[in-house]
């Protein structure tokens, strides 16, 4: 950068174009350059985030983009204004405390329940639908979260079909899922 603003002042001062045409040189390069470890920077912030909260505050933090305050300066109710805190507290209290205003039941919260007890289960996968699975995928689109293309996926499909329905029936038989298993 400072060859570049060397160049850039002896071509103001000389008016050579010889010097117009390496500053100009310089400038391209230095903006690729630039390019690059932005690209790099923004990629190791998003990729490296373990979670995505941790993500999108990254995401904000790039872009400047700030968090509303949540912190309420004054209050008006009933045509009077509070501006101390632990009054606009007591204020919206009252306004949102529901439990004064319900009837007092006798029952319990159980008794509400139906009582029959239902029951949720996985169901086994067949081998079909796993083989079929990887045609639903678009080609085009990139990299998942195993980071694994999906052309791979549909190009190998023949052959991972079965260790795959094994791997997924032995956790829902087993009630074991991997957290690889529990992203999206």
């Amino acid at each position: 950068m400072k060859v570049r603003d060397k160049l850039y002042k002896k071509w103001l001062i000389t008016r050579n174009y010889v010097f117009l045409n390496k500053y100009k040189l310089y400038r391209n390069k230095i903006a690729i350059i630039n390019k690059i470890y932005r690209d790099c920077f923004y990629n190791d912030i998003l990729t490296k985030s373990d979670n995505t909260k941790k993500m999108w505050d990254n995401i904000n933090l790039l872009i400047n983009k700030k968090r509303p305050s949540s912190h309420i300066e004054k209050l008006q109710v009933d045509n009077k204004q509070y501006v101390q805190p632990i009054t606009i507290a007591n204020c919206l209290n009252d306004f949102f405390v529901l439990a004064a205003q319900l009837p007092k039941s006798d029952k319990s919260a159980t008794s509400y329940l139906s009582q029959k007890q239902k029951q949720f289960r996985f169901a086994q996968v067949s081998e079909i639908e796993v083989f079929l699975l990887p045609e639903s995928l678009d080609t085009k689109k990139s990299f998942g979260i195993d980071k694994i293309h999906p052309l791979l996926l549909k190009t190998a499909a023949f052959q991972i079909y079965r260790p795959l329905t094994f791997i997924f029936n032995l956790s829902i038989s087993q009630g074991v899922f991997p957290d690889s298993m529990k992203l999206v």
